[in-house]
């Protein structure tokens, strides 16, 4: 069973600081038809939930400024 075909009806947010994380995550997401907005900082992840809502959030733990865990305290 392909994993990605749960995520199909799903909203995904995607925080790293790391060009080819979010790239090779946003390039896996577009191919499979699932929805993936990737931001490089917990900033930005936090300025988009402002704006919609998602039913995952992955983030890395080591990011600059404010940190993964602080992110999702505010999340």
């Amino acid at each position: 069973m392909d994993p990605f075909r749960k995520l199909l009806k799903l909203k995904t947010l995607l925080v790293d600081d790391d060009d080819l994380i979010r790239d090779a995550f946003s390039l896996a997401f577009m191919n499979k038809g699932c929805f993936l907005k990737a931001t490089e900082s917990a900033e930005e992840g936090l300025r988009a939930l402002e704006e919609e809502s998602f039913d995952i959030i992955i983030s890395d733990l080591k990011l600059r400024g404010i940190d993964g865990l602080e992110f999702f305290r505010h999340a």
